[in-house]
């Protein structure tokens, strides 16, 4: 990290400081963190060397500052966003190798994602063990937990990143299972209040040493792991407790943070005259809100009066997505109505999940090369020439495929880092002619402005006269080596007999528990909830899993 004679030149160099806000935003993407994580990593190496760099001597290159104010995330990408909370604040390493990485403690991005995750503790029992075991979860999400905890416990430092605000913001994204109740008045008529339930919610956290504002939960990084911050690692689980198949987590908070929420054309909460905690059962943000780009867009903007400047000349901040699934639409073209009532259950579900997450006024923005308010990062690989899909293993199983194997969340961590590169020298840019690079001169322009492979300059738009573009976050250091590609993972590598047995086994003790806690009004006596464990279930689990095991084996096929 930098040190602290960097911050008091930066920070307090004479004059007024040229700098750009960001907002980080991470989509949901279920095993797919390991591609945001290594997003991530590299982002933080980047801004690391270029901060570093300025401290030299002979740094002839761009001057402006980073502030990074805020981050966003959902499922995935807000446990992805908590870990990131802590690591900002502590003594890291980035991953140069994904097969000789950092000690753990080093990197928690990698660690959590790339380590300690698999199949094998997803398909294990702790979580149906004890008196009191009861089936929550298809899968135990015992290890999740685990791994919450573990990635708060890590060296933080006494100095501080000089382009981490000192008040970073911090919102994941949850879907309230209770509810927020809301009434308001019709045509004046007090004597009735028109009612609605409020489901798609949000906690929201700062990083400071100080006190937190409004609704926002303070995190001291000197406190952790202790203080608000286990709270953070619930908070994160329950955004990513995808619904069924890991376990829904409880939140608690005063009743009064809704009334302090912006609350744009929503009606003021209806909790009436409750005093105790608010508590309320949560599962994955992603339901209701899987980009929340908005909510890192609105706290940038509070600085400016509703709106960041999207001008190329004039944009002073930005929000930048990580999405390692950007909503690539299928259409069906075989498709045939079966209106059987099993066979409707699954396109009602998904189209209320797509519905939510249909949001194109947002998204094409970003995409949008004349904004330079927001941007995507999304998975992308060639091989020579050709664009290679998919990008990454997480890809296969709807998200799940990184579970599957280790190398395939070191390739798709690889790839973030590899990416992230790409995307800070040829896209995260603007034109020489803004404010934020002050007068830096033909030479320092020439330099540093964006090239093709044969050394020319790339001429964008014409702002203020001016063609040329520069980078937002100049490379520098060790940032500036280039990152190559590695071989994907092969479908192989992953043992499907041995897979097959553990499904089988998880799904046996989980409907022997069933049997035994929430189907005994319905199989009553003990005899013949007996006979339905020892000559029913064993041949369901083993049909089942022998159904699960081919349809992986099809899915990984699309990785060859």
């Amino acid at each position: 990290m930098s040190k602290c004679l960097l911050c008091e030149q930066v920070l307090q160099g004479g004059g007024m400081t040229r700098s750009f806000d960001l907002g980080l935003t991470m989509a949901g993407a279920i095993s797919a963190g390991a591609y945001t994580g290594g997003v991530l990593d590299f982002l933080i190496q980047a801004l690391d060397s270029y901060y570093e760099a300025k401290l030299t001597g002979d740094w002839a290159g761009l001057d402006h500052d980073i502030n990074l104010r805020v981050f966003s995330g959902a499922s995935a990408g807000a446990m992805t966003s908590a870990i990131a909370a802590i690591q900002l604040a502590s003594d890291t390493e980035p991953v140069l190798d994904v097969n000789n990485p950092p000690a753990a403690e080093k990197n928690r991005l990698f660690d959590a994602w790339v380590e300690k995750i698999d199949i094998d503790p997803l398909l294990d029992d702790q979580d149906l063990r004890g008196e009191r075991a009861a089936v929550r979860s298809v899968l135990d999400s015992t290890r999740l937990e685990q791994i919450s905890l573990e990635s708060l416990k890590t060296h933080v430092s006494t100095q501080r990143r000089p382009w981490v605000s000192d008040n970073l913001g911090l919102y994941l994204t949850v879907t309230n299972l209770r509810g927020v109740p809301h009434a308001f008045e019709l045509y004046s008529d007090k004597a009735s209040l028109y009612g609605m339930s409020k489901h798609k919610d949000v906690m929201r956290f700062t990083v400071s040493g100080g006190e937190a504002a409004d609704d926002f939960i303070a995190l001291d990084p000197s406190n952790a792991p202790n203080g608000n911050w286990p709270q953070l690692a619930t908070a994160a689980l329950a955004s990513g407790a995808f619904p069924v198949g890991l376990r829904a987590q409880t939140l608690e908070r005063d009743y009064r943070d809704y009334y302090g929420q912006p609350r744009l054309r929503d009606p003021a909460p209806a909790f009436g005259n409750q005093k105790q905690p608010y508590s309320f059962l949560c599962v994955d943000g992603g339901l209701m809100d899987n980009e929340p780009l908005e909510l890192a867009r609105r706290h940038l903007a509070q600085a400016s009066g509703g709106q960041n400047p999207r001008d190329g000349h004039k944009a002073n901040r930005a929000v930048v997505m990580i999405d390692p699934f950007p909503n690539l639409v299928e259409f069906d073209t075989d498709y045939h109505a079966d209106d059987r009532l099993l066979r409707i259950l699954q396109p009602i579900f998904g189209a209320l999940v797509n519905q939510a997450r249909f949001k194109p006024e947002e998204l094409d923005l970003a995409e949008d090369d004349e904004i330079h308010s927001r941007y995507v990062i999304s998975p992308s690989r060639y091989v020579g020439e050709q664009q290679v899909e998919p990008a990454i293993a997480s890809a296969v199983l709807g998200g799940f495929g990184g579970f599957l194997h280790k190398s395939f969340r070191q390739h798709d961590f690889h790839l973030g880092r590899m990416n992230c590169q790409r995307f800070l020298e040829r896209h995260f840019t603007l034109p020489a002619s803004n404010p934020l690079f002050g007068d830096p001169g033909e030479a320092t322009i020439n330099e540093w402005c964006l090239k093709d492979k044969n050394d020319i300059p790339i001429l964008g738009k014409e702002w203020a006269g001016e063609r040329r573009r520069l980078p937002i976050i100049p490379l520098a250091g060790s940032a500036k080596l280039s990152i190559e590609s590695i071989d994907p993972p092969s479908a192989d590598q992953v043992d499907l007999k041995a897979l097959e047995k553990r499904i089988a086994a998880r799904i046996r003790r989980v409907a022997n528990l069933l049997v035994d806690t929430d189907l005994q009004g319905i199989i009553n006596g003990r005899l013949k909830r007996s006979m339905v464990k020892t000559f029913l279930l064993p041949n369901i689990s083993r049909q089942l899993a022998g159904r699960a095991n081919k349809w992986i084996a099809s899915e990984l096929k699309k990785l060859s």
